[in-house]
């Protein structure tokens, strides 16, 4: 019996059970802020609010400084 391994079905319960939770967790209304990881216009709509922002900005006062910040924090997870 020591030759034998068992065979186990944990993996393809978990799969299922990740499938079940995903189809569940899209039927949720997303908010209208959230931008990130989202299948349609998360990063492209972001990007025109900021140059939008950007020129707002700027308009009047051509030598105004404006100061950004990228911050990533997936890595903080």
């Amino acid at each position: 019996m020591g030759d034998f391994r068992p065979i186990t079905v944990l993996p393809h319960v978990t799969r299922v059970l990740h499938k079940v939770i995903a189809n569940r967790l899209k039927q949720v209304p997303i908010d209208e802020c959230q931008k990130g990881f989202r299948e349609v216009n998360g990063c492209s709509e972001n990007s025109l609010v900021l140059n939008s922002l950007l020129k707002l900005a700027t308009k009047n006062n051509k030598k105004r400084r404006v100061a950004l910040a990228f911050i990533d924090f997936s890595k903080a997870f």
